[in-house]
């Protein structure tokens, strides 16, 4: 556990991620066929969960240990300390802004509180 307003081992290798992978960005897909993922498919990755295929369609959910589908909101609070809007901003970024998993890194870090709970809102006492 890292201590507030630092990003925890896990933000942090999320973060670094979204800057060095070389897989394909996906939009509206956690991972799509070709192997692309969403920012957040690139969180569940990085979180340890493996991609199955759905029996419905193109889409992947993600499984682990504690996820017995998609990553939830509740999953996103827990293992990434996530607000309650916080996976809602990602995807926004993701899919309705398309901007490409660096420039969502950088967003993240500029404004952490808007996306985890960990973080203070700067000048909030």
């Amino acid at each position: 556990m890292s201590n507030r307003n630092e990003f925890t081992t896990l933000q942090r290798a999320w973060l670094d991620d979204l800057r060095t992978t070389t897989a394909p960005q996906a939009h509206a897909q956690l991972q799509d066929r070709e192997g692309g993922n969403c920012c957040l498919g690139r969180a569940c990755i990085v979180a340890g969960l493996v991609a199955l295929q759905s029996e419905q369609g193109p889409a992947f959910s993600f499984f682990g240990e504690e996820n017995d589908g998609e990553p939830t909101q509740e999953w996103g609070k827990q293992t990434y300390l996530f607000t309650d809007d916080g996976m809602g901003r990602c995807w926004r970024m993701n899919d309705a802004d398309r901007l490409d998993f660096r420039q969502i890194a950088d967003r993240i870090e500029a404004s952490p509180w808007l996306y985890f709970s960990n973080f203070d809102v700067p000048g909030a006492a």
